[in-house]
């Protein structure tokens, strides 16, 4: 075991994220990915004000400028009956989006060839005591270090270990999502939309010479693609609606459209277990309505980096316990709060009947901007 290792768990965002600020600050570090490559979905991904805290702490605010959209100033929602808008909310240049396959290529690129990324090595458990923490996967090799993050997902194997929760609650909701190369005749590049509608949700999101967008439905879990595959499935459950929403579905290859069941957790009060803590979706899992499912795993990683790096012996159990604890107090309300509201707005996406339409229309139309802008009020304020 090399001297205050930490054997991180999972090389999507959130783990390689991690893996970049350690490097910088000199611990070592091995990660390890289940799948036989470092890969991410063809689509895009929100980053809000507070993330891009967490990057410029990673030392990559120059490279995300690289492959950023266009800031946006606003968020519009619109009803799908006619593209109404309900209401404006200002969103002051503080968010963007990436796509997800190029943000893991700056993460990679900034690592560089160390050669601490293992793939098609699967995390089933780990064991630790006074000296150290020792992963053990599927292959029957184990890795040994000071420390263990759990990185590895809505289904994370650190997870049932350390909290042993059970599996997450399905959400009721199914979600789609796409990156075509699109511009779209009507939408400004610094303005993104959301289209409510009964029991269903529309995303619009430029992205430089792309259009990110994504879509959810209540939907019996595990229901699959029907007979005449995902792209006919979106276009009967979206027909009609407005801001061009078929035609950007059709504008998008089948092969590009990704399909996935929305599921969630309570927010939980320690991610911890002795030498091992969660990061990203093995923590606090939570529905996309703000668009803040791997922009949190960034902020955990660059915080939780920040400490681990000035904790100094990571093998002295009382140091690696106080830089958890100042992680998890920083990180736990915010996080826990993001995943109650995304819990709650999706709720109120998934109504349905004609009153309860109506009675949500109105509601949001009534909303001052005053009160919009206090709702985005922690991303204006936050510090990490």
């Amino acid at each position: 075991m090399a001297d205050n290792q930490v054997v991180i768990i999972g090389a999507g965002i959130g783990g390689l994220s991690l893996a970049v600020g350690l490097k910088h600050k000199g611990v070592p570090i091995s990660v390890h990915e289940r799948q036989s490559e470092v890969r991410e979905l063809g689509t895009g991904t929100g980053i809000q004000r507070v993330a891009q805290q967490g990057l410029e702490m990673l030392g990559l605010s120059d490279a995300l400028r690289e492959i950023a959209g266009q800031p946006f100033e606003a968020l519009l929602l619109k009803s799908y009956k006619h593209g109404r808008t309900m209401a404006t909310i200002p969103r002051r240049g503080e968010a963007f989006v990436v796509h997800r396959g190029e943000l893991l290529e700056v993460l990679k690129r900034e690592l560089g060839d160390l050669g601490v990324i293992r793939c098609n090595s699967e995390c089933v458990g780990f064991e630790q005591d006074g000296d150290g923490v020792t992963a053990r996967f599927a292959d029957g090799s184990t890795d040994r270090g000071a420390a263990l993050i759990g990185a590895d997902g809505v289904r994370s194997v650190i997870r049932s270990q350390v909290v042993g929760d059970g599996p997450p609650v399905y959400s009721t909701q199914t979600a789609w999502r796409g990156m075509p190369v699109y511009t779209h005749p009507t939408l400004p590049g610094n303005i993104s939309e959301q289209v409510w509608g009964p029991k269903a949700l529309f995303g619009l999101f430029p992205c430089n010479e792309r259009l990110f967008w994504w879509a959810s439905e209540v939907r019996p879990e595990g229901q699959g693609d029907p007979p005449g595959g995902r792209k006919q499935d979106l276009l009967a459950s979206f027909a009609g609606w407005p801001e061009g929403i078929p035609e950007v579905i059709e504008a998008t290859p089948e092969e590009q459209i990704y399909r996935g069941d929305l599921y969630h957790r309570l927010p939980i009060e320690s991610w911890t277990q002795g030498r091992v803590v969660l990061l990203g979706d093995a923590a606090h899992p939570t529905m996309p309505a703000f668009g803040q499912g791997a922009g949190m795993a960034i902020e955990d990683a660059g915080v939780l980096s920040r400490e681990l790096g000035v904790a100094g012996d990571l093998g002295d159990p009382s140091a690696l316990s106080a830089a958890f604890d100042r992680y998890q107090r920083q990180r736990i309300p915010r996080t826990g709060a993001i995943v109650n509201r995304a819990r709650r707005m999706a709720k109120i996406c998934a109504w349905e009947s004609a009153p309860a339409l109506a009675l949500r229309d109105a509601m949001i139309s009534a909303v001052p901007e005053r009160v919009w802008l206090r709702t985005y009020e922690h991303e204006h304020t936050y510090q990490l």
